[in-house]
């Protein structure tokens, strides 16, 4: 339901400035997370004629501009209290596009729907024509503007621009824009999405989920310890690794490769030898010359990659170590990797390659077939606790297309065929760490309440929405309230009360694997391919998913890098078959391709944008493994404006 409350300012400030503030508040009522939006404008105030009812009410000779644009039926006055002010209430709902057109609602930083900075008064809609209803006439216009995709392949972006009044004059408009759920038919009909409602409401039911396996058990901790060495996991990654390697250097050198250990090579034979790699780097941070006194040397700056020519390649199995040189990259390389190489020893003791491969994909189970589309949106870096407005407006429109509530029934019919809801991680801002309150006097901070706790209350409305809604997954992250080494749990139930009375949400691991109607989903946080990013020359977070699945490894450099748990007995980040969807969140920005195998595996590689500074998200189609963006900001609006006055640099 959505009503119009206003109160007038004080009668002398009415009577000597001329003036009163309307102020209006809207209310949608989806549940206790429902937004709120306020909207204030100081307006010129007119005598009501003597016909009109808020003529009749004592202290109320004046009505509020935007209630008089529509014809109002008879209010129910409230009567006057010595602690209350009187006021006026409209309960009848208002329709949505009145109240854009009347108030000028647009976006501003503070995530709440304000008009726009004009002083000017709207203009009133035209008379309605015979047989219109009067709203019909003010809905505001819809712009639909497509934009080509970046690279080779990248799907192209469709928006809806819904410019309300006044929005054109402060460059800001409001954007929701997807190229599957919304398509283009659903955008030449978008005139719709501000009109009144119809005389009958149509519902959609949420398309469901026929089977889902939630198969991340191996990343679940039992009993932990940590007084166990990291050497037994890279002792057990060779080992469960080398059957594989063995397999695939016979197929790539053919049979007659001889295939031996470090301690077993003679000078000059050619040879085949399965190892994990350790780089040796130079600019590579380190503790040990962090603390170091007798240096005195300033701790190193932060770098974006660390990689450097000097860089060298060190073979290690189960007994020895040997150098590597001859034709193999360093800078596309880092620690922890098992791979197989085909070389000889040299007179200096180093290795000589000539070749080397990888495990390659896991073998993969057909994918199902659907007879009807179904979507599951990837969602990461939701960043709440950032302060940033624009961010929460973009998270709340993002709800409402995915319960339903915005759009027309085009749209919302779309949007029942979301079958479920994963969230990657990096649900809290970097600044709900609150690190500086570690370094001062717990007298100046006893009283001091953490910075993520109001940001784990708006986390817990959300999923509150959604969970009432669709199936929900949540992943953690790094800024998240979690262990911070791989693999990590799930966040506590405990933080979301609201949230937990729903079975639709689940908390799960990351890295977390499921099966959602036969398709088999794999992803994480986006960890593991921002550290090899760091250590390596790969600068594409496609490309770095796609070497992840050739070395059939999740995160390699994990625990020389990346803190990992000191696991003795299995490692659970080797693939153990071969995913249809691949993902990684909290990318810089969005990306999908499809990747192939030897053994014709088709897998489905994307990277997911971080939500709090692209607005944008993920759809998947599980029927033919497609993805593409669904964005809710808009393509430089500021600098279209600005060009179109010739203001542009």
């Amino acid at each position: 339901m959505v009503a119009l409350v206003w109160t007038p300012g004080a009668a002398h400030a009415q009577r000597k400035g001329r003036v009163h503030r309307c102020t209006a508040s809207v209310r949608e009522g989806r549940g206790p997370g429902s937004a709120v939006a306020e909207v204030g404008r100081l307006m010129p105030y007119r005598f009501p004629p003597k016909s009109s009812p808020l003529a009749s009410i004592p202290g109320r000779g004046r009505a509020c501009p935007a209630a008089r644009t529509h014809a109002a039926p008879a209010v129910r006055p409230h009567a006057p209290t010595a602690r209350s002010p009187p006021h006026v209430r409209r309960r009848e709902p208002f329709p949505r596009s009145t109240l854009w057109n009347s108030f000028g609602f647009t976006r501003n930083v503070s995530n709440r729907v304000g008009p726009s900075r004009s002083t000017q008064r709207p203009a009133p809609p035209p008379p309605p024509g015979p047989g219109l209803p009067r709203a019909a006439h003010v809905t505001p216009p819809v712009v639909v503007e497509t934009k080509p995709g970046t690279g080779s392949g990248a799907p192209a972006m469709t928006r809806l621009r819904l410019r309300a009044s006044g929005a054109a004059r402060c460059g800001r408009d409001l954007d929701t824009s997807s190229t599957v759920m919304f398509s283009e038919q659903a955008a030449q009909r978008a005139h719709t999405l501000l009109s009144p409602p119809s005389a009958s409401n149509a519902t959609f039911a949420r398309v469901p989920v026929s089977t889902y396996t939630n198969s991340s058990q191996s990343f679940r901790l039992g009993e932990r310890s940590f007084s166990r060495q990291y050497a037994h996991i890279y002792a057990t990654r060779l080992l469960q690794m080398r059957p594989f390697l063995v397999s695939r250097a016979q197929q790539h050198w053919g049979d007659g490769i001889q295939i031996k250990k470090l301690c077993e090579l003679q000078p000059g034979e050619k040879c085949c030898v399965v190892g994990t790699l350790f780089k040796a780097m130079p600019l590579q941070p380190s503790i040990l010359r962090e603390i170091s006194e007798e240096h005195n040397l300033l701790p190193q700056p932060p770098r974006s990659k660390y990689i450097h020519p000097d860089d060298q390649l060190v073979l290690e199995d189960e007994l020895q170590r040997i150098k590597l040189e001859g034709s193999i990259d360093a800078s596309k390389l880092v620690t922890g990797t098992v791979l197989a190489v085909l070389g000889s020893v040299r007179d200096s003791g180093k290795f000589l390659v000539e070749d080397h491969c990888f495990a390659e994909l896991a073998p993969q189970k057909p994918a199902p077939t659907l007879d009807t589309d179904r979507f599951v949106l990837l969602v990461s870096g939701l960043g709440l606790g950032g302060g940033g407005g624009e961010s929460l407006l973009g998270t709340q429109l993002l709800v409402d297309v995915v319960t339903g509530q915005l759009g027309d029934e085009g749209e919302q019919c779309s949007a029942a065929h979301v079958s479920r809801v994963i969230l990657a991680g990096n649900l809290l801002s970097h600044n709900t760490q609150s690190r500086d309150s570690i370094n001062k006097a717990k007298y100046l901070t006893k009283k001091t309440q953490a910075a993520s706790v109001e940001a784990v209350k708006m986390l817990d409305e959300i999923l509150l929405q959604l969970s009432a809604s669709v199936p929900v997954d949540v992943m953690p992250g790094e800024f998240d309230p979690t262990n911070y080494t791989l693999p990590q749990q799930p966040l506590h139930p405990c933080m979301f009360p609201l949230a937990t009375a729903y079975s639709t949400l689940q908390l799960v691991t990351n890295p977390y694997q499921a099966t959602i109607d036969g398709v088999r989903f794999l992803g994480t946080s986006g960890q593991n391919v921002s550290d090899i990013f760091r250590y390596s020359s790969m600068e594409d977070h496609l490309e770095i998913l796609e070497w992840t699945l050739r070395i059939r490894h999740i995160s390699p450099t994990a625990p020389d890098t990346l803190g990992c748990y000191p696991f003795y007995k299995n490692d659970p980040f080797i693939f153990p078959d071969c995913p249809h969807v691949y993902f990684c969140g909290n990318t810089p920005q969005f990306g999908s391709k499809i990747f192939r195998g030897p053994e014709d595996q088709r897998v489905l590689l994307v990277a997911v944008p971080d939500f709090s500074t692209t607005q944008t998200a993920c759809l998947v189609n599980l029927r033919s493994l497609a993805c593409q963006p669904i964005s809710f900001s808009g393509f430089g609006a500021e600098d279209e404006d600005l060009g179109g006055l010739g203001l542009s640099p």
